[in-house]
């Protein structure tokens, strides 16, 4: 009876205990499930960038050199006006840029008071060679004086004489009139009324508006990429008129002194009515090819090079590009994966990396 008493305790110890023993694992398992669950944070929503787009386009690519200058005379095209004697100017009747037709009047001159003497000195000694060439001729018939005095003296008169017609067909002695050879545009007046020029001295200058050439200067590092031919768009730094084409005639080699330019001269139809010493620019075109272009707003500078990010299926993709030429409005781009029409990020790229999702705004 008593055995059986401690049997039944030790029965019921064993069965509290073990119940103890399955709360408390519970309890614990429960506790590290509770701390697991709160150690883990939630999920967050993935954040879309906004960005706006522009597509790329493939157009022809215009490679240039930039130069100016002005409006001058081709060289050995002037038509020179001169004098052959000292002269005294009468009136000038035109001025520098003024069109002038052919045998127009453009300068009145008339003889210096030292042209004039010179003339009445040849005159007189004419004059006085004949007198002395009839006073031998007679000595020569009463036996006074020998032939050859005479043809000494007669030799004498022709040459007196011809210093005298020189100077008659020189305009000498009367007013002269100075009239232009051909249509064209006075390059340059020298002189003024009442000034006294010497012999030689050039009184104008015109030129045929057909003989017109464009003088530009461009930087010594440029000048080895035009050549004779190049085509060229040309417009004045001043005024409305322009642009117009012309096409590149010759190439200087040589650096200018002064400016440390290299000169080219340009060849243009008479039509663009060019203005004798018009200040021009010129866009030289030395090459031509098609490539893509990109916003320059779209290129993103970094340490291991220039890149840009197109859009697609709402994600952005990285690229590496390399710059070509920068027209202003636009950039040329060269990389792989690039192709006409794809939609590459203007504004929001710098917020960006490869594959994250993007949100194109709307244009509207």
């Amino acid at each position: 009876m008593k055995s059986h008493l401690i049997a039944g305790v030790s029965l019921l110890a064993f069965s509290i205990v073990a119940t103890l023993g399955l709360v408390t694992d519970q309890k614990w398992s429960s506790g590290v499930s509770e701390v697991n669950s709160q150690s883990q944070p939630p999920s967050e929503p993935q954040v879309m960038v906004p960005v706006e787009v522009a597509p790329l386009e493939e157009k022809e690519i215009h490679q240039t050199v930039t130069g100016f200058g002005t409006v001058v005379p081709m060289p050995g095209k002037s038509e020179i006006y001169t004098v052959p004697y000292e002269s005294r100017v009468a009136k000038v009747l035109v001025f520098s840029g003024m069109e002038v037709d052919a045998d127009q009047p453009l300068i009145e001159i008339e003889s210096s008071p030292d042209s004039t003497f010179k003339l009445s000195q040849a005159r007189e000694e004419l004059q006085s060679a004949s007198n002395l060439l009839e006073v031998i001729r007679e000595k020569v018939s009463m036996k006074l004086a020998t032939q050859q005095e005479f043809l000494q003296q007669k030799q004498a008169v022709e040459t007196a004489n011809l210093q005298f017609q020189t100077l008659i067909d020189q305009g000498i002695g009367s007013p002269k009139t100075v009239i232009s050879v051909s249509d064209g545009i006075v390059g340059s007046v020298n002189v003024q009324a009442g000034e006294i020029i010497p012999a030689g001295a050039v009184l104008l200058t015109t030129v045929a508006e057909g003989d017109l050439t464009i003088h530009l200067g461009v930087e010594e590092e440029d000048s080895v990429q035009v050549e004779p031919g190049c085509q060229v768009l040309l417009s004045p730094v001043l005024g409305p008129k322009g642009p117009f084409e012309g096409s590149v005639r010759s190439v200087s080699r040589n650096v200018d002194a002064d400016t440390r330019l290299v000169d080219i001269y340009v060849q243009t139809s008479s039509e663009a009515h060019l203005l004798l010493n018009q200040h021009v620019r010129g866009q030289i075109l030395t090459s031509k090819h098609r490539g893509l272009l990109a916003p320059p707003l779209a290129i993103i500078p970094s340490e291991n090079g220039d890149n840009l990010f197109t859009v697609k299926e709402d994600r952005a993709i990285e690229h590496h590009v390399t710059l070509g030429l920068n027209l202003g409005d636009s950039v040329e781009v060269e990389g792989s994966n690039l192709q006409v029409g794809q939609s590459v990020v203007v504004a929001g790229a710098s917020q960006l990396s490869d594959g994250m999702q993007v949100k194109v705004k709307s244009s509207e």
